[in-house]
């Protein structure tokens, strides 16, 4: 019976170990270790697909990026009063500090402590005035351009531009001139039934029989703004003859027994007397009233050309040089 007993359990024994299958190492192996080990294969190869598809797609544009503004200096960088103290104490002229303390001027450059204690200590450090002052105001004062010779405009007197002018009131007006370039000659035939004993003369003609500047003024005050080197000595104030189309005025004469001579007769000129009253100005006052006719200040360019000086000589002409300021009392 025992033996049966002991036959019996080792039967069970082997079947028991024959129906146990044999566990390899995959399967002893746990799962999560290989499905992660999976996931990451899978994981690179989309990686590597992804990124194959990112390369064969086109890149995006670069967005542009503006540059920063440029930092203002730093207060290590910015100028000091030791650094001024130090251009001083190395030799430094006060036009060299104050060039550079108006080069480092703007875009806070400057960092000068200016208050009572610092101009005190600037003082010590033997800094001059200048360079303080230019460090409380660093801007450089405006350039002023002065006239060479300032042009003084003086109520009292006419403009300053060459000109004869006719006080009225308190109005100065200007009486135009132009260069006299007309002439003719005269007293031909009296020097010719005379055998040339008396002379002949030639006029200067201003064309119209009557002036376009009007003196409303019987007893006129003149001014006259003379050229630079000339003088109230170099006009004279003459009586116009007056024509049916021109007026004229006889300018010299030549031959006869007295000879040749230029100038305005004296029986035509008006006197009047020159006061010098400002640079190349000169006030004219008349002798006596005018009398209603044509009047003109004659300055005189030149002389008469070829005259004659002897009894009997050849009656040649001249021509009349100069400017002439024409003007016309009414009645």
């Amino acid at each position: 019976m025992k033996k049966l007993s002991l036959a019996a359990i080792l039967l069970g024994v082997l079947v028991a170990i024959a129906s146990v299958q044999p566990v390899t190492a995959q399967d002893a192996t746990p799962n999560t270790p290989n499905t992660t080990a999976q996931e990451a294969a899978n994981s690179s190869a989309s990686g590597t697909s992804n990124t194959a598809n990112a390369a064969s797609k086109p890149a995006a544009p670069a967005i542009p990026v503006n540059d920063p503004a440029p930092a203002a200096p730093s207060a290590s960088k910015r100028m000091t009063n030791d650094d001024v103290i130090a251009l001083v104490s190395a030799g430094l002229s006060a036009d060299i500090v104050i060039a550079k303390i108006r080069a480092a001027n703007g875009a806070d450059g400057l960092n000068f402590d200016t208050s009572v204690e610092g101009l005190k200590s600037l003082t010590n450090a033997n800094v001059p005035d200048s360079v303080i002052a230019a460090m409380i105001n660093p801007t450089p004062p405006p350039t002023v351009i002065a006239a060479s010779a300032p042009m003084t405009m003086d109520p009292n007197l006419p403009p300053p531009e060459v000109g004869v002018y006719w006080k009225d009131g308190g109005s100065f007006n200007l009486i135009p001139g132009f260069a006299l370039t007309n002439e003719k000659v005269g007293g031909r035939a009296g020097a010719f039934f005379t055998n040339g004993i008396r002379g002949e003369h030639w006029d200067a003609t201003i064309d119209g029989p009557t002036s376009k500047n009007i003196v409303k003024d019987r007893h006129p005050v003149f001014y006259i703004y003379v050229p630079d080197g000339n003088s109230a000595s170099d006009y004279v104030l003459i009586s116009l003859n007056k024509k049916e189309d021109h007026r004229e005025f006889q300018a010299g004469s030549f031959g006869g027994f007295t000879g040749g001579k230029s100038g305005v007769k004296k029986d035509k000129q008006v006197q009047f007397t020159a006061e010098h009253v400002g640079i190349r100005v000169y006030k004219i006052t008349l002798a006596e009233d005018l009398k209603p006719g044509e009047y003109a200040f004659f300055m005189g360019t030149g002389n008469t050309a070829a005259m004659g000086e002897v009894l009997g000589s050849a009656r040649s002409g001249g021509n009349a040089l100069g400017r002439v300021y024409d003007f016309s009392v009414p009645q």
